[in-house]
């Protein structure tokens, strides 16, 4: 079973954008599927494995079985009409963004490491696999890793940034590096957090703990133990006084004080207090939380739109939203109602 804030961080972790598909993943009987916004299924479940649609294509993987044990598996990527390809000689990969996904090569025998590269909705390969690691990409950019050894003993291993060609824009010299949203990706110097532009520029210097992405014009960092909000030019937005906080997500950021989880506005003002013990950002104003060990869903006003009784959730798309419950996987409209499975008359 899926622990609900794993899925909960899971969700406001991707952006909108890798929503933009009409079909939804769905768990039958042990195996994965596809149904559309009604709950009708456009793709039987036949798949072991499979991710929610992003730029027209889902990732799916099939176990193949002998006897009581998996022994092999064939992973690939399927279209909204079911029709499946495989990106061979690659070994897996990774969802689609802005119409690339990453892919690996394995390695193979002594001191060979794998390699990543990227692909296209077509499956072509747009960038060989030559980078140790890489993140998706995001605002025309995707972080690379980069190692130097010395008889097997890693002498620096340092993050930079390549552009949709695979040509270096940023080279390799930060500890560590992530995606990029509102034109700033955050960036680790000396262990210390801050934030570059697309042409690699520090915009805002490395002094923070820790740091999260931009999103209405606020990011989250933290100095010591107390979070508060920035904005792009690296200003005091919000005084740091939260105990954690997340990004702005349609002009609401979830941040906790104590034990408890609340809502600010983009002034810093408390939108909906801090009541909850475990929430989640807004996503067509509706976030998920939780209480007595169940979740349900808030609107902007803080109301109860949908009363905690599901065991994890994800985020609404289109008006719905995947929820689970004893084990299985349901979808839900905006009020609660169950739309997939289809009720029985």
């Amino acid at each position: 079973m899926k622990l609900p804030l794993i899925a909960v961080l899971l969700s406001l972790a991707l952006p909108a954008v890798a929503f933009a598909d009409s079909l939804y993943v769905i768990s039958s009987g042990g195996r994965r599927g596809f149904i559309d916004r009604q709950g009708v299924v456009v793709i039987p479940p036949r798949y072991d494995e499979a991710s929610d649609f992003s730029c027209g294509r889902a990732r799916v993987r099939v176990i193949e079985r002998g006897g009581d044990d998996a022994h092999a598996s064939s992973w690939g990527y399927v279209d909204t009409q079911g029709k499946f390809f495989t990106p061979a000689p690659f070994g897996d990969g990774g969802d689609f963004h802005e119409g690339m996904a990453r892919v690996v090569r394995e390695g193979a025998g002594a001191g060979r490491e794998t390699r990543w590269g990227f692909i296209d909705t077509a499956g072509r390969t747009v960038i060989p696999p030559s980078f140790i690691a890489v993140g998706d990409f995001s605002g025309g950019r995707a972080w690379y890793e980069f190692k130097k050894r010395v008889l097997f003993i890693t002498v620096f291993d340092l993050f930079g940034y390549i552009d949709r060609s695979g040509r270096i824009v940023i080279p390799a010299r930060f500890d560590r590096a992530g995606d990029f949203s509102g034109g700033l990706a955050p960036v680790t110097l000396k262990g210390k957090r801050g934030y570059v532009d697309t042409a690699g520029v520090m915009v805002i210097p490395a002094v923070y703990d820790a740091c999260g992405e931009f999103g209405w014009g606020r990011a989250p960092v933290r100095q010591g133990s107390e979070w508060g909000f920035i904005d792009a030019q690296g200003r005091v937005a919000i005084p740091p006084r939260f105990d954690d906080a997340r990004s702005f997500s349609e002009g609401l950021a979830l941040v906790r004080a104590g034990s408890l989880w609340g809502f600010v506005d983009t002034s810093g003002a408390w939108a909906i207090p801090a009541q909850f013990e475990e929430a989640g950002g807004f996503a067509e104003g509706r976030a998920p939380f939780r209480k007595g060990g169940a979740w349900g869903f808030i609107d902007r006003g803080g109301g109860i739109a949908i009363p905690p009784r599901f065991t994890a959730v994800w985020r609404f798309r289109d008006g719905i939203a995947r929820a689970e419950t004893g084990g299985d996987w349901v979808y839900i409209d905006t009020t609660g109602t169950i739309v997939w499975p289809v009720p029985r008359n």
